[in-house]
């Protein structure tokens, strides 16, 4: 119910100026189209393609992909969450000509936007070049772009290239010859906001756009259906409940990516410091320069080789004595010692040379 009830309306933006290319509903959001000339593609192999199967793959093609500049990345979305292929998408954002309209936040690639394919191989025109393509039961397996139209030497290239299995379906003897005149493909009317993954869409999923559609979504029967009030209390119904789910899948992809964040801050922290039997050297030695005194850990930072320590003990020591017994240790070097409120002693030092381990 979902697809016809938030649909998709598309644009491009060329030399600065925007076009509607598939006009849907006066009420669906717009989404600006990729040019497949500003896009790459790669087919994915993972074990698990739930939300965080493809947040890992999000935040591996953030990392390994672009020169330093902003990336635009949008995975297409599977009816099943187990292992297999994800089609994914990469384009540099500041190659683009993206709309200026601060509600102009969903991007999808050209490929996407218009009627896939039959099983086989075909050659389409695009808005600026020509693709080749490979559709196995209506999923994207192969694609290459030329800005010219390919020669059958080009395209021979290509379907030898590809290296895919079609499934069962046979691909024309002559088509794998000769490469096949160009279709235009038609943009898609049936997509909505259904067709996208989650987390391409959580910025259109404010709470005030939510209650937004919800009320123009509900208020649409109510101008045209009378008289069956019950059939039209369990339409309502059952559209708050999905948009509630979209919502909360939404959700589910932001806490994700908390999570990794949060992961990915942990490891960096784990890098600086490199072997942690280093901490623990670090950290033994200091007990034994304090001696049996019961000490107390109040802080410590640790990070490429410098140390501070901030600790409370029972009797506070003599602090020449302190920087001397570590200092003569093989941890650490170049040791101060201070206090602060509170019989605060405050350490700072270095890693001393040796303790480096391999």
């Amino acid at each position: 119910m979902l697809r016809t009830l938030i649909p998709l309306n598309l644009k491009t933006v060329e030399a600065g100026a925007r076009r509607k290319v598939a006009r849907v509903s006066v009420f669906g959001p717009t989404a600006q189209v990729v040019p497949r000339s500003a896009c790459s593609f790669e087919r994915i192999w993972m074990p698990r393609t739930d939300r965080k199967g493809i947040e890992a793959v999000r935040m591996r093609m953030s990392r390994d992909t672009g020169n330093g500049g902003p990336v635009g990345i949008f995975i297409e979305k599977r009816e099943h969450t187990g292992a297999g292929f994800l089609n994914v998408w990469i384009w540099e954002t500041q190659l683009l000509q993206l709309d200026d309209k601060p509600s102009s936040n969903l991007v999808v690639p050209e490929t996407f936007a218009r009627a896939p394919g039959p099983d086989g191989a075909r050659l389409a025109a695009c808005l600026s070049g020509f693709e080749g393509q490979i559709w196995d039961t209506g999923q994207l397996v192969a694609s290459r772009w030329w800005r010219s139209h390919p020669s059958d030497r080009d395209w021979r290239e290509f379907i030898s290239g590809s290296e895919v299995i079609i499934g069962g379906a046979a691909l024309d003897a002559q088509r794998l010859s000769r490469v096949p005149e160009p279709e235009s493909p038609p943009w898609r009317l049936d997509l909505s906001l259904s067709d996208i993954e989650p987390s391409a869409i959580e910025g259109m999923l404010s709470p005030a756009r939510v209650a937004l559609a919800a009320a123009v979504i509900i208020a649409l029967p109510l101008g045209f259906v009378s008289g069956n009030g019950l059939k039209l209390s369990g339409y309502n119904a059952a559209t708050a409940a999905k948009l509630t789910q979209l919502k909360a899948d939404v959700g589910d992809v932001m806490d994700a990516r908390r999570i990794a964040s949060d992961n990915k801050l942990q490891i960096d922290r784990m890098t600086r410091i490199g072997d942690p039997f280093k901490l623990i050297d670090v950290l033994v030695e200091l007990r034994t320069a304090i001696g049996p005194d019961n000490v107390t850990l109040r802080y410590l930072a640790f990070d490429a080789g410098n140390i501070e320590v901030k600790i409370s003990t029972t009797n506070t020591p003599r602090l020449a004595d302190l920087v001397s017994r570590l200092e003569d240790g093989e941890v650490w070097q170049k040791v101060s010692a201070t206090t602060e409120a509170g019989n605060i002693i405050v350490l700072r030092g270095e890693l001393a040379t040796g303790a480096n381990r391999s």
